[in-house]
């Protein structure tokens, strides 16, 4: 089974921008992970399974940890430097970016920095969009995997400083 998980950007011409700068920047997850293969691979709208929104980057997968988690990292990225922005219920009366899994579920990104106190159940990012996972705990190699995401992240974000 294959799923979904993308970010809305702002408009069309930063969709385009961001879609062009991943496919030159974005490192797949076998060149992070001790992996041979990837399983997602990154797409726009009209390409995202059961994801018919507009405007949009994100991921068709069907991975596990570490390289889930490394995806959903991403998106999170995505959100802070070029998404869409919505408020969420009585939880979140700000603006926050926000990611979609699978075509419905919508998920706030929300810098740990911005929100005193936390909403019930948010999840926070930091500025870079790297969160924790209870992956980190249950593996092993959890806190290595993790650390490994931060860096891919940072060095992401540096290349698209530079360039924007």
């Amino acid at each position: 089974m294959r799923y979904s998980v993308a970010t809305p950007i702002k408009t069309p011409e930063l969709r385009d921008r961001l879609f062009l700068f991943m496919k030159e920047n974005y490192r797949e997850p076998s060149a992070v992970f001790p992996q041979k293969f990837n399983y997602s691979d990154i797409k726009k709208d009209g390409d995202l399974l059961f994801d018919d929104g507009e405007c949009r980057i994100g991921f068709n997968f069907n991975a596990c940890f570490p390289e889930r988690n490394y995806i959903f990292c991403v998106c999170c990225w995505m959100a802070i430097v070029a998404g869409k922005t919505k408020t969420f219920d009585d939880d979140i009366l700000e603006p926050v970016p926000y990611y979609v899994y699978g075509g419905e579920e919508e998920f706030p990104v929300i810098i740990k920095r911005t929100m005193d106190p936390p909403p019930l159940d948010i999840e926070y990012v930091n500025a870079v969009g790297w969160r924790r996972s209870d992956e980190e705990t249950i593996f092993p190699e959890g806190k290595i995997h993790s650390d490994t995401i931060l860096r891919a992240l940072e060095s992401l974000n540096q290349k698209w400083e530079k360039t924007n």
